[in-house]
């Protein structure tokens, strides 16, 4: 008797994976004029006191925490990246990289709780 295929099995991404696609991230955001402000992400760095270039250079140096998912609505691979500055708290980013070569930021959100 053979045994059933297994059900619910989720592929984790490695670690090449997951450089390949912050190397592909940073890469992106080191030219500002590819990287592109969701309306919510902006009302939320507002509200949060956090500027553009803040957003950007967690883009630029920080890491994925969690795992990637996909955006089918928008069309690209997702992922949160976050860094924390000297002196501040941690900053998270939802980027999405758009099949253009283009980032796109969803949301940007302080990582712990206060």
């Amino acid at each position: 008797m053979t045994k059933p295929p297994r059900q619910y099995l989720v592929d984790f991404p490695n670690a090449a994976v997951l450089g390949r696609l912050l190397q592909e991230i940073r890469f992106l955001a080191y030219v500002s004029e590819k990287v592109f402000f969701s309306p919510h992400a902006q009302q939320q760095m507002a509200l949060r006191g956090l500027t553009d270039v803040e957003a950007i250079n967690v883009l630029r140096l920080g890491e994925i925490k969690g795992l990637p998912w996909h955006e089918p609505e928008i069309g690209g691979r997702a992922c949160k990246v976050a860094f924390r500055p000297r002196g501040s708290r941690v900053i998270g980013v939802v980027t999405v990289i758009l099949d253009q070569g283009e980032l796109l930021v969803k949301t940007v959100e302080w990582e712990d709780e206060r």
